[in-house]
């Protein structure tokens, strides 16, 4: 039989052999509580926060109690099926906020970003199915395209042969300077 409650604390806990292992303090309702060991996925390096919901099971064997998932009551989730979006959270007074997540879409984009205190991302690293890549700062987007081309957010671009244009138009390439007396030295040497 499982319950559900709510995480008052976590803790890793050494085994006998110095391994660690999470721990989770559960209210079950009541004024019960039950300190469980936290079942996860391997790869995955996560620990849930105070506040958040464990399923607690206990085993056959001697009934111990595990806890064998954990949920965010308080943040909506974003994942669609078959997606992957792994979060750092921090308790902010009685709430939990993202600060920053990774995003695996089905559509086979990557989405890294960070997030400000009200939820809106600072910086996004976005890698398209295509091969284009965006990096967003609050200057704007960056984008490197799959031709090895790059749109600067100042306004300035990489072309796929290499030239530079500045934001204001000048060609690295095929501009020309002048010289002492006034008389332009021609293009640039490749």
């Amino acid at each position: 039989m499982a319950e559900l409650g709510k995480i008052l604390s976590v803790a890793r806990i050494e085994g006998p052999n110095g391994e660690k292992y999470p721990t989770v303090k559960v209210d079950q309702g009541g004024g019960a509580t039950v300190n469980a060991s936290l079942l996860t996925t391997p790869n995955v390096d996560s620990l849930p926060l105070p506040g958040d919901v464990a399923n607690i099971a206990r085993t056959k064997r001697n009934g111990a109690p595990n806890a064998t998932a954990t949920v965010d009551p308080r943040n909506a989730p974003v994942a669609l099926p078959g997606e992957f979006r792994a979060t750092a959270r921090v308790i902010d007074g009685d709430a939990t906020r993202v600060v920053s997540a990774a995003y695996l879409r089905a559509d086979g984009s990557t989405v890294i970003s960070t997030f400000d205190p009200e939820g809106v991302p600072t910086a996004t690293f976005e890698v398209s199915a295509d091969g284009s890549v965006v990096i967003t700062t609050p200057a704007g987007p960056n984008t490197f395209n799959p031709d090895g081309s790059v749109d600067f957010s100042n306004g300035a671009q990489l072309d796929a042969t290499g030239d530079y244009i500045s934001a204001t138009g000048i060609s690295l390439n095929k501009h020309t300077h002048v010289g002492n007396l006034g008389n332009p030295t021609g293009p640039a040497l490749p």
